[in-house]
């Protein structure tokens, strides 16, 4: 009897054991591999993982959130059952360095390059400066942003931006409705404030002045020159994930913004907008996911220089030239990551798209159809290389396609 009370104690702490593997809690966290990336702030994210017993599950969800900054391709977690301690070897991402940038779309062709700092002062800060070159205008750009860390440590942005060209303006039926030359330029600077890892505030203005030369034979944008100062405020609900694939998102954010537009002809204008936009991502398996996305703009008082395009709807079906005050859609369909090799993932994905929207005659319209396409995800660079898109709007019955290098505007 007592040797078979002994042998059921051994299976008991035997058995005991393998339960209490990794239920340690952690008292520290260090990192190895670590060239831009300060300590202090990967500490200062991983926070709410001190004290926390390390089972298996809260291994999985530590690499789960350090994978969600997109900072490493490579990564190696370890503990010391006894300590607590956790131990983080990784090798970061390149995330500064000059980007070359070409894009088509239904005919137009677009160049550049921008330099850019995804993981500046190594605190996931970013900065940009760059321009871009088209057979009909010049664009130029240069931002700097401090994300805001948490509640105690709000963040910043500052951008300003210039532009000369020829801009055209469609209805929905691909018809040529405006066309004029255009100069203008704009700054703007915001305050964020994080209030914890899934609710975050913004606030700013910005200052812009527009001049447009129009063409006699299209029909007047009735802006000669203005000059806008806009105040915004967006406020904005997520979380994201990693399965080992896919980052994947929920999230729902909202913007208010006034225009105080100032026209030379002795006017003046207050308009008004709100738009929002919803993201759905969620994993059937590892390589495959669902993606919805939802979006829209409701503009009052504005001219057409304020008005928005299909992005704002979350499709690819629309003009690439048509824009409206008042529009809003959204995709749904599935990405499959076909390739995993080891410098780059590839995805191809299938998006039924819809848009309600007001066009120039004042219509309320309707156009639904779907996008297919392929998309790249560097392991080795902390922003995209590489998109191809195709569309069809099944309403007005037209084609449209996309490709990007570099990145994506």
């Amino acid at each position: 009897m007592k040797s078979f009370c002994k042998f059921f104690l051994i299976i008991a702490l035997f058995f005991s054991s393998l339960l209490c593997a990794f239920a340690s809690e952690i008292t520290e966290i260090q990192f190895t591999g670590l060239k831009k990336t300060k300590a202090k702030y990967l500490e200062r994210v991983l926070k709410d993982f001190y004290g926390k017993e390390m089972t298996e599950e809260t291994k999985s969800e530590l690499e789960s959130t350090l994978q969600q900054l997109q900072l490493f391709e490579e990564m190696e977690i370890s503990v010391d059952e006894e300590t607590g301690s956790v131990a983080v070897a990784v090798k970061e991402k390149m995330s500064f360095l000059p980007v070359p940038i070409v894009a088509a779309s239904n005919g137009s062709f677009m160049a550049g390059a921008f330099v850019l700092d995804t993981n500046a002062l190594g605190e996931q800060d970013s900065f940009m400066v760059g321009g871009l070159w088209s057979m009909t205008s010049l664009f130029a750009m240069g931002s700097f942003s401090v994300q805001a860390k948490d509640i105690s440590h709000p963040g910043f942005s500052v951008s300003a931006t210039v532009s000369r060209g020829e801009s055209k303006i469609d209805s929905e039926i691909e018809e040529r409705l405006f066309e004029y030359k255009r100069f203008g330029y704009s700054f703007g600077a915001s305050i964020m404030e994080k209030f914890n890892k899934y609710l975050s505030m913004s606030a700013g203005c910005s200052a812009s002045y527009f001049n447009a030369d129009e063409k006699d034979d299209f029909g007047s944008i009735g802006v000669d020159r203005v000059r806008k100062i806009t105040p915004n405020v967006s406020l904005a609900l997520g979380r994201s994930d990693w399965n080992g694939v896919f980052v994947s998102q929920k999230s729902i954010g909202v913007s208010g913004a006034l225009i105080f537009a100032d026209y030379y002809d002795g006017t003046t204008q207050t308009g008004k907008n709100v738009s929002a936009k919803a993201v759905f991502e969620q994993p059937i398996i590892d390589t495959l996911r669902i993606i919805v996305s939802l979006s829209g703009v409701y503009g009052w008082d504005e001219d057409i220089t304020s008005y928005s395009g299909e992005s704002a709807a979350s499709v690819s079906i629309l003009a690439d030239n048509f824009s409206s005050a008042r529009l809003g859609g959204g995709s749904a369909g599935l990405e499959w990551a076909f390739t995993q090799g080891k410098y780059a993932t590839f995805s191809l994905y299938g998006l039924y798209e819809a848009a309600g929207f007001v066009n120039f005659d004042d219509e309320k319209k309707f156009n639904q159809g779907f996008e297919a396409g392929m998309k790249t995800y560097l392991k080795k660079i902390a922003f995209p290389a590489l998109s191809f898109g195709v569309s069809y709007n099944a309403t007005e019955k037209f084609w449209g396609y996309s490709f990007s290098f570099g990145a994506k505007f």
